[in-house]
């Protein structure tokens, strides 16, 4: 957050004011739906790369592209995203499949892009993507393919609001200058920050929920190094910290497993008491 950016108002209402097109169902075309001639409506490869084009930056790569387009090759890039999901994970990817089965028709991705600035999209490239075996945290072995696929739109749906976000003029400047290290921030921000983040977030509330807007804003201007204009570094450091699903969720585990180990504990000791006491009659 080194750099001063644009007003955070701003920023909240054009996110709020997401087009429906931004919010489609992404396709997928290795999903189990997609055999069914219900692959989804939103390419966001398509999407994505014009954004990077945009900004001045080199657009996908084939390989790249395939992330966010086929089930597969997103659970190769980050196997965490298709693992085994435990109860606490569970929102996302049901309303990922719901957004699969409604999102099947609709409007186009080209009409959402006039919304954003004014020009037709890129054709989407190409790409075949590797099969994946998923493991979280070392542990978790890969989900169901039907269960794989509602994890990678869960995720896919976080990226399309965030892309029309991204297309904000003062988020949109100073791509070519930045460079290779910059585009290489913005995908790892894109492909690894917001997938932890859609395993714990339903993606609509991303544009329904005032801070969860609020935590998306800021999450994309540090992707960028960016803190809203006004605003000190420990500040804006401190908001992150205060409105972070991530930070949060770590922090209630941490108290769940706590306080499982003291009521372990309390238990333990209450048994101990009970055969101290147990023995101290038979011996009377």
């Amino acid at each position: 957050m080194k750099t001063e950016g644009p007003p955070l108002e701003p920023l909240l209402r054009r996110l709020a004011e997401c087009p429906a097109e931004f919010q489609l169902a992404p396709w997928l075309e290795d999903s189990p739906e997609a055999a069914m001639g219900h692959a989804g409506t939103l390419h966001v490869d398509a999407l994505l790369n014009d954004w990077l084009a945009a900004a001045g930056y080199e657009r996908l790569a084939a390989h790249e592209a395939a992330v966010y387009r086929s089930v597969q090759a997103a659970g190769a890039r980050n196997p965490a995203l298709v693992a085994v999901r435990g109860a606490a994970d569970s929102a996302g990817q049901a309303a990922a499949a719901a957004a699969a089965a409604a999102g099947a028709g609709g409007g186009k991705y080209g009409k959402g892009m006039a919304k954003a600035r004014g020009a037709s999209p890129g054709a989407a490239p190409s790409s075949s993507a590797a099969a994946a075996s998923a493991k979280q945290d070392g542990s978790a072995a890969p989900a169901s393919l039907s269960a794989q696929a509602a994890a990678v739109r869960a995720w896919l749906r976080v990226l399309g609001p965030t892309v029309w976000l991204l297309y904000d003029t003062a988020l949109l400047r100073g791509g070519s200058a930045a460079g290779d290290a910059r585009r290489a921030a913005i995908l790892d921000f894109l492909d690894d920050e917001l997938a932890e983040l859609s395993r714990m977030v339903e993606p609509a509330t991303f544009v329904s929920d005032g801070d969860r807007r609020e935590e998306l804003v800021r999450r994309t201007l540090r992707a960028l190094d960016m803190r809203p204009v006004g605003e000190s570094r420990p500040h804006a450091e401190d908001r992150m910290t205060t409105l972070d699903t991530v930070e949060m969720r770590r922090v209630a585990i941490a108290s769940r497993i706590a306080e499982e180990r003291a009521r372990a504990i309390r238990e333990a000791m209450a048994r101990k008491a009970a055969e101290e006491a147990a023995a101290t009659y038979n011996r009377e």
